[in-house]
């Protein structure tokens, strides 16, 4: 699975979930570390067979 990594400075002032939406609807949060939201893309199968919970 790819891991993105956001730089917070690219998020100043836009909601997390807003965010989310630009990048597309299968990522999920999963870590939040020292100024950088770490996010990995899940498919809609796992999404499914409820793998890819947080």
């Amino acid at each position: 699975m790819e891991l993105i990594t956001i730089d917070e400075k690219a998020l100043y002032g836009t909601p997390l979930n807003e965010a989310v939406k630009e990048l597309g609807q299968n990522l999920t949060l999963v870590q939040y570390t020292s100024g950088k939201r770490i996010i990995k893309q899940i498919g809609q199968g796992d999404r499914e067979n409820g793998l890819g919970g947080g």
